[in-house]
């Protein structure tokens, strides 16, 4: 099961400070606008870096992503497990894969 909340009517917006601190407000097409934050930044193992998240909804845990950035876009995908999402509106998330992809406007 997948979603594509831009393709289906919504929208999504993130707002990112110079520290790491975010917020992402992601809007599906007939469904209330919900908020998630947390702060991004650049993980350290064994001598390679990885970009992590640690969304305020889960203290003191953190994932790893892959991140692609542009002049224009910045695009993130998490491994299974790596978020959640109500596919069925039903008001109980389900474990998702992470994918997005933010174009400047």
């Amino acid at each position: 099961m997948s979603v594509d909340i831009i393709a289906d009517g919504g929208s999504a917006a993130l707002t990112l400070q110079s520290n790491g601190r975010f917020t992402l407000t992601i809007t599906p097409s007939g469904r209330a606008a919900y908020t998630e934050s947390g702060e991004m930044f650049w993980e350290s193992f064994e001598g390679k870096y990885y970009f992590a998240i640690a969304w305020d909804t889960f203290p003191g845990d953190w994932e790893t992503y892959g991140a692609t950035l542009t002049n224009t876009t910045f695009s993130m995908n998490g491994g299974f497990g790596s978020g959640e999402y109500d596919f069925d509106n039903n008001g109980t998330p389900e474990s998702a894969r992470i994918s997005f992809e933010f174009i400047r406007v």
